[in-house]
């Protein structure tokens, strides 16, 4: 029980951007077993943002508009590496209103856990936000376990 009481501090200071402590139990830490086991292993998080694809007045981003996002606002800010995921999406404003599907971009980033980190993945979500016109960029954040 010891871990998952771990685990979850974990999971909770990520939440309240707190860096994470280095919580372990039994000697191994929770997020990562084999981090200090192997050279490249360490304990990370993984950042997935997902943007919409459609733009103010009914247009879509495209592309080339895409892209230039990527190469412009994100890549300056994570040049170490991240992936690109072409989804589908869908969404609800709120109870009253129709779910809206569009096309989605998924990004997802793996970084340190670090103030910077997590101003960086801020400061993309705002400039995605002001260029297309969307209300917001839906984030998930977790720990995990990297190894290079």
């Amino acid at each position: 029980m010891r871990t998952r009481h771990c685990a979850a501090w974990i999971v909770v200071g990520a939440l309240l951007g707190l860096p994470l402590a280095g919580c372990a139990a039994n000697g191994e830490t929770v997020c990562c077993p084999q981090a200090g086991a192997g050279e490249g292993s360490a304990c990370w998080m993984a950042s997935y943002l997902f943007f919409g694809m459609s733009s103010a007045g009914g247009g879509q981003v495209t592309e080339a508009q895409w892209q230039e996002f990527v190469d412009e606002v994100v890549t300056p800010r994570f040049p170490d590496g991240l992936t690109v995921l072409a989804a589908k999406g869908q969404w609800r404003a709120s109870a009253d209103k129709p779910v809206e599907r569009e096309d989605t971009r998924v990004l997802l980033i793996a970084h340190p856990p670090t103030p910077e980190g997590r101003k960086a993945l801020q400061e993309i979500r705002a400039a995605y936000c002001k260029r297309f016109q969307q209300d917001s960029v839906f984030q998930i954040e977790h720990p995990a376990c990297v190894t290079f």
